[in-house]
């Protein structure tokens, strides 16, 4: 699932490995795909897809807990619901 949220973050979530709500995530946009999703960041900022490649956030199942891989490989744990922390996520 590609996910967007208000502050204009970015995420990949893996639904197969971790079930979240759409209706949960509240003021969030969604995409069919990362090119979509970086195409409309490429709107919202008005940065080139070249600039942007690469850097969606990666959520995911680690250790039995859901983790956020951020654009440098670092991992963070992910202590509230999954739909809570994409929509509300502000760096």
């Amino acid at each position: 699932m590609f996910v967007m949220n208000e502050n204009g973050h970015y995420f990949e979530i893996n639904t197969k490995e971790i079930s979240v709500s759409k209706e949960l995530l509240h003021g969030c946009r969604f995409f069919d795909d990362e090119k979509a999703l970086l195409e409309a960041v490429c709107r919202d900022s008005g940065c080139e897809l070249e600039e942007v490649s690469g850097s969606t956030f990666y959520i995911t199942m680690r250790d039995g807990q859901p983790k956020l891989i951020d654009d440098r490989g670092f991992t963070h744990a992910i202590d509230e619901p999954v739909e809570t922390f994409v929509a509300t996520f502000v760096l």
